[in-house]
Parts: structure tokens; sequence; C-alpha cells
């Protein structure tokens, strides 16, 4: 077959099923290619890289609790392949003594920056500790099997109420209840 194509004449052009091959595989490289393109000009998605990738730090940084038993202070620790800086946010870690937060701080005037949190829940003194949260009530039941409970965590996500590149307030977590700071709105998951 290669000696078909080494010694064609070039008077006699492309076939139809040569024509046929080369489409194809030019609609394949193009559906390859799509997404990809889709999510570089997309509006809708450049406003989300901010709540996704704080929540994301959020998630990870549960994680990485759950492993070590401590928070994580840098973005790269957590291993998530988030960028400490794009071309629309600015990401960090601050940690507290039973907390972290994580920044997504708007680096232009058009996007809003976004803040999470992650708090250490106190020990369940007895055997079932009810948590009221804004998303719901969490029972903290100590695991039979460990001499104490399981140190548990809990996340909220806030969104900055006017967009700009100011830092959020922080969140807090008091009597059981997480919530966003002065300023800063609940983003529903």
């Amino acid at each position: 077959m290669i000696q078909h194509y080494i010694f064609k004449n070039n008077d006699q052009g492309m076939t139809a099923l040569e024509l046929i091959l080369v489409l194809i595989v030019i609609t394949i490289l193009a559906a390859m290619a799509l997404p990809s393109f889709i999510v570089q000009t997309s509006p809708g998605v450049k406003l989300l890289e901010g709540k996704i990738y704080v929540n994301s730090i959020n998630r990870g940084q549960e994680a990485y609790f759950f492993e070590k038993k401590k928070f994580s202070a840098s973005v790269e620790e957590l291993g998530l392949g988030i960028a400490t800086q794009t071309d629309k946010y600015n990401y960090s870690i601050k940690l507290a003594k039973d907390s972290a937060y994580h920044y997504g701080i708007a680096r232009t005037e058009t996007f809003k920056s976004y803040i999470g949190g992650v708090f250490i829940l106190p020990d369940a003194k007895d055997l079932n500790t009810k948590i009221v949260t804004t998303t719901g009530i969490i029972t903290i039941s100590p695991n039979p099997i460990l001499e104490k409970p399981e140190i548990k965590t809990i996340s909220i996500l806030c969104v900055k109420d006017q967009p700009g590149n100011f830092i959020p307030s922080q969140p807090s977590f008091k009597n059981g209840i997480a919530t966003c700071g002065a300023g800063t709105t609940q983003v529903k998951r």
C-alpha cells in the first residue's frame, strides 16, 4: 500500500477514501481541542475559577488534616496542582489555632474574592454530639474502636459581596455554627 502512494501519478488527485480519512483525522483533532478552547474563552468558567480553587483547597486541607492531624501552611503542600497565582487570582493559606483559612484574592476589579475556612470540631464528649451548621446538622459519634473520638473538621466557602481585590473577612465557628465574615456570603456548593 505504501508503494501505491510513493509511485502514485500526481495528476489523479485524492481518492474518496483518502479524503474521508483526512476529514476523520481533522474531526478527531478538533474534538480533542474544542473543550480546552471553550474553557479558555468562556467567561462563565473564568468567573468560577476562584470558587472552584478555594473549594478544592478547603477539601484538600480537610484530607490533609485527616491524614496528618495538622493543617498545611501552603497550597503546594496539599498536592492539588493549584498554582498560587493565576491571571485572575492569588491563592494563599493562613493558619490559626484550630482553623485554616484559604484565600482566593481577585487580581482585578471585575472578579469577586473568595475565602474558605476549615475548622476543627470540638471533641465529642458523649456518644452523639450534634453540631448545627448553615448547611445542616452534623452528628459526631466517637469511633468505638479508638480510645478517643476521631477529630473531625467542617468547612465553609464564602464570597466577597463586592468585586475587587479586597481581602474578605474570615469566617468563624462559634456555638457549633460556621458563618461567613462581614461583607461576605456563603457559597452553596
